[in-house]
């Protein structure tokens, strides 16, 4: 598919009269409007494209602090003492269920 927008034939002549004038402006409001058109339907489909959401089991540093409720340093720290389990590759993952079992050891008892 091309963006390239092709103006009426009439536009590389010279005008001669009102009459062609108004019909070269009418010709490119048409051509405009079907671009908008194509454009704003091809939006759409990009919008219908996008990847159901689906809950994730890893998660990356910034959403795994927030799931347990830390800063992202924190998190980083605690990973560096061995508090938590990190799967480690371009980005740090982390699995939910390694962040929940976590959060059950770190629990407090009430009194």
């Amino acid at each position: 598919m091309t963006n390239k927008c092709t103006l009426p034939a009439i536009c590389y002549e010279p005008l001669q009269t009102e009459e062609e004038l108004a019909r070269a402006e009418e010709e490119t409001l048409d051509l405009e409007r079907e671009w908008l058109a194509r454009h704003e339907q091809e939006q759409k489909q990009r919008k219908t494209r996008t990847k159901p959401e689906t809950p994730n089991r890893l998660l990356r540093t910034k959403e795994a602090a927030s799931y347990i409720g830390v800063s992202d340093w924190k998190l980083r720290q605690m990973v560096y003492d061995g508090e938590i389990e990190v799967i480690a590759g371009k980005y740090w993952r982390f699995d939910t269920r390694s962040l929940d079992h976590w959060i059950e050891s770190n629990r407090e008892k009430k009194l």
